[in-house]
């Protein structure tokens, strides 16, 4: 497959697996609500024009071609979960509906969640919801002021906790086989 074709503008959901060697534009279907991808060679997401986007899943299937996608324009979004992809930052500061967010991307050096009024922590797997950090080679700077709580698992190199004044909770779980964290900034907490 190498172009899909949505001839339906009110699709509320889609679902694809094992896509390859192409990029996937979802601007014919505004309504879409939920889109799950689960795709090897993608080489870019466009979910720019999606206004009612509440829930984003990609699974990269270990894709290293993709290293950002545009969230800015889904302000309905809730819900965002990356893993096994090469995504090295992910900016939610203008998604203020987040409550969820999983991420296993060994390349992303950033976090920003915003002033995001309802997205108090990040821990892995509560209420299957939650954060997973995983960035084995990198550093990480974490940008979210209003955030309270964060679990940190398999973290390596520098993490970045400064942009988080109202942290009252840091949680680093490592996996002695894979955790290679070199130091952690809290110099203004």
């Amino acid at each position: 497959l190498k172009n899909i074709i949505f001839e339906t503008p009110n699709i509320k959901g889609v679902t694809i697996y094992s896509y390859s060697n192409t990029d996937i534009d979802f601007s014919s279907i505004p309504s879409v609500e939920t889109i799950k991808l689960d795709a090897k060679n993608v080489y870019n997401i466009d979910i720019t024009k999606n206004p009612n986007l509440k829930s984003f899943e990609f699974n990269g299937a270990g894709n290293q071609n993709i290293k950002e996608i545009d969230f800015s324009y889904n302000s309905e979004l809730t819900s965002v979960k990356l893993t096994n992809c090469g995504i090295t930052g992910l900016d939610l500061s203008n998604n203020l509906k987040v409550t969820d967010v999983k991420l296993l991307a060994e390349k992303c050096k950033y976090i920003n969640l915003g002033y995001n009024p309802v997205l108090k922590e990040l821990n892995p797997l509560i209420n299957g919801g939650g954060f997973y950090a995983k960035n084995d080679h990198d550093d990480l700077i974490v940008i979210a002021p209003l955030l309270e709580s964060l679990t940190l698992t398999e973290c390596g190199g520098y993490v970045d906790v400064t942009a988080c004044p109202n942290l009252t909770y840091l949680k680093i779980s490592p996996n002695a086989q894979t955790t290679t964290m070199q130091a952690l900034d809290l110099s203004n907490q």
